[in-house]
């Protein structure tokens, strides 16, 4: 849980409870005596009760209104059609999407880092491969004197 540096921060959650009518009587007597201290909290307290008692009015006046069972007809058709899977779509490709996105993209750093061992791997791989390579034809070419001595039978 976080710990705020004033009592003012902590008093700003339990304000937004008292507002409502939510907060308990013992915590609400301790909060009603902050605000009669504190100038910064009494503003902020008028601001959010002027908010909740407006939603509290819009919240008596929308209970008078009700949709009519046409349109709750269009929600459910609606809101039936929004959640069928798409003919379209294959269950193979549906469920590799699945696993890529459950696999590799939660693991995305681990991949990268592997996949950077794996490109250094390559390089030494090659670079060792080049100079295999150049030393091998260097050494297997003999010398032109060795040759020459070898042709005179030496």
């Amino acid at each position: 849980m976080k710990q705020s540096l004033t009592p003012c921060a902590e008093c700003r959650q339990s304000i937004c409870l008292l507002s409502c009518s939510l907060l308990d009587d013992e915590a609400g007597r301790g909060l009603t005596e902050h605000l009669a201290t504190c100038s910064g909290c009494k503003e902020y307290y008028a601001g959010i009760s002027g908010v909740s008692d407006g939603l509290a009015k819009c919240a008596e006046r929308l209970e008078l209104v009700a949709a009519s069972s046409a349109a709750e007809h269009r929600w459910r058709r609606d809101f039936e059609t929004a959640i069928k899977p798409c003919p379209s779509e294959s269950k193979l490709g549906h469920a590799l999407f699945d696993w890529c996105r459950d696999m590799i993209w939660a693991r995305r750093l681990v991949w990268g880092a592997l996949a950077a061992v794996w490109l250094v791997l390559l390089a030494m791989n090659v670079s060792f491969r080049v100079r295999s390579h150049t030393m091998a034809s260097k050494s297997a070419r003999p010398s032109p004197e060795f040759v020459r001595a070898f042709l005179k039978g030496e």
